[in-house]
């Protein structure tokens, strides 16, 4: 499962997994990789970076995200990152959710194989393939709207899989949650991935 297609946009180059397939979703995707500049060159070659796994990538070109990361590593605002769109299908409305319980209108019935596609499937091929820095510290999840609860979902029953998470205009959903509730801790000394400016 090599990656494909490789083309370059500016700093920000791409890579595409096509035809990625699921058991747990009995489907299949194609993956966009944003690799950052330099990323194959020969200074480069031992250098992990940290991940961000996005949930709705076939919006790339929508959130004009490439450009944005050009820009924010060019004033050096944020640490260099590989980021991996993940892009929905025709059942988005069944895989983005609550793993643990539809809502009430049945909507988010595929999110916890959605859940399992990430961790077991895509996740591991990412990391196999790319020189991801390893650790929760080093992984985040971002999404926007169901994308974001799916996201929130993800990170808060995972986080000894992700240390960060971005949800945007986040759809809460209307069911009755089976999840117990859990407290949230602040890390020790947690490092930002975006650097303030002063």
């Amino acid at each position: 499962m090599a990656p494909l297609d490789n083309t370059v946009s500016n700093a920000v180059s791409y890579d595409r997994i096509p035809n990625f397939e699921s058991r747990h979703l009995g489907n299949s995707r194609t993956l966009t990789i944003l690799l950052p500049p330099g990323y194959r060159s020969a200074a480069e070659a031992h250098t992990r970076y940290k991940t961000l796994y996005l949930n709705d990538g076939q919006d790339l070109e929508a959130l004009r995200l490439a450009e944005t990361l050009e820009g924010m590593y060019l004033d050096g605002s944020i640490e260099r990152l590989i980021v991996i769109a993940i892009p929905t299908n025709a059942d988005r409305l069944q895989e983005y959710g609550i793993a643990a319980t539809p809502d009430y209108k049945a909507r988010g019935s595929r999110a916890a194989p959605f859940t399992r596609f990430l961790l077991d499937e895509v996740m591991p091929v990412i990391d196999a393939q790319y020189r991801t820095a390893a650790g929760a510290e080093n992984t985040a999840l971002l999404g926007a709207s169901l994308g974001g609860l799916s996201a929130f979902d993800i990170a808060w029953n995972h986080p000894e899989r992700f240390g960060r998470v971005g949800v945007f205009s986040a759809c809460s959903g209307g069911g009755r949650s089976r999840t117990r509730s859990r407290r949230c801790r602040p890390r020790e000394s947690p490092t930002p991935w975006s650097r303030r400016r002063r």
